[in-house]
């Protein structure tokens, strides 16, 4: 009897475990099954183009502190470092990409001007060598921070002259009181400089004696950029090249009282003895900065709008070497 009740008991046992493992291989088929089928469904769904968000698959925004390479130039150990806060946006399925780095300008695909830029360029004073040579003075800066030195004074014995002598009004002598306004006849500064440098009766040079100049020193560098855009040559600026601009020394408009005619076999020449020449070395929205070789002054700061118009009354002179 104990026998049979012992073996009742362990048959019980038994019976019960096929039942549990029977129990957990059916479970686990079924769980298994679920499994594959899931797999299967998102395995058609990717392939109708679904799971992707929004359509925006491959956008990457990012933003960055945008700094300009610090420009280090050869030779006199002029650096130039522009630096500018930007957000860039680029579109990894769109060829357009879009940088903003201020509101200088700029348009789609190409890349938009820093706010603002300021160059670190060595001054240099005019005087008291060349009292009418800014022009080669802001040269030989822009010469130095292009790593190229030149020497005012060498660029002054080199410069271009114009041909025709001055003539006074009432056939004067010598260096009439007054003589800026008693010109009858004299040189054009198109052609070359006009009078002395170092001394009296002198004027000045324009961009394209000037440009020939220049393009004799570095041979296919010059760049005449009289008439360009403000966006052009603050191009030149962010790129760490200066430019020499033509305005007058007050940097703003002049009345017409401060301009004089006198005459040229090429015809009639309207000037001012305002005329001046700088090296343009930064800008932003409202103010430039200029090498000023009348002073010696290093990144002088000017008022932009007026800077702008003065220049405009000089024709648009501005000229530089080509950026790297």
């Amino acid at each position: 009897m104990g026998e049979t009740m012992e073996y009742r008991s362990f048959d019980r046992r038994k019976r019960r475990r096929k039942r549990w493992v029977q129990a957990g291989t059916g479970l686990l088929v079924l769980i298994m099954g679920t499994l594959l089928v899931r797999t299967l469904l998102n395995g058609a769904g990717s392939s109708n183009g679904a799971g992707s968000s929004n359509g925006n698959v491959g956008t990457e925004n990012s933003t960055t502190n945008h700094t300009v390479p610090v420009i280090t130039k050869g030779g006199s150990g002029t650096t130039a470092a522009i630096t500018s806060n930007s957000t860039a946006t680029a579109a990894t399925n769109s060829t357009t990409k879009t940088t903003t780095a201020g509101t200088t300008g700029g348009t789609s695909g190409h890349s938009v001007l820093p706010s603002h830029a300021l160059l670190s360029v060595a001054a240099q004073n005019q005087h008291p060598q060349l009292p009418n040579g800014c022009e080669v003075t802001s040269l030989s800066m822009l010469l130095t921070a292009v790593g190229h030195p030149v020497s005012k004074m060498s660029l002054a014995k080199e410069a271009p002259r114009a041909p025709v002598s001055v003539a006074w009004k009432n056939n004067a002598s010598g260096l009439p009181q007054g003589w800026r306004y008693d010109i009858a006849s004299w040189g054009n500064p198109n052609k070359g400089f006009v009078g002395h440098m170092t001394r009296q009766p002198g004027y000045g040079i324009y961009h394209g004696p000037l440009t020939k100049l220049l393009n004799r020193v570095l041979p296919g560098q010059a760049v005449d950029l009289t008439g360009s855009s403000l966006q052009h040559i603050f191009a030149q600026v962010a790129h760490g090249v200066p430019v020499v601009m033509w305005v007058n020394t007050t940097f703003k408009p002049l009345p017409q009282s401060d301009w004089v005619t006198w005459n040229n076999p090429g015809g009639p020449i309207k000037a001012t003895f305002f005329e001046h020449a700088v090296l343009l070395v930064g800008y932003g929205p409202k103010q430039l900065y200029i090498n000023n070789p009348f002073n010696g002054q290093k990144a002088q700061p000017v008022n932009r709008k007026q800077f702008v118009a003065a220049w405009k009354q000089m024709g648009s002179q501005a000229l530089t070497v080509k950026a790297p």
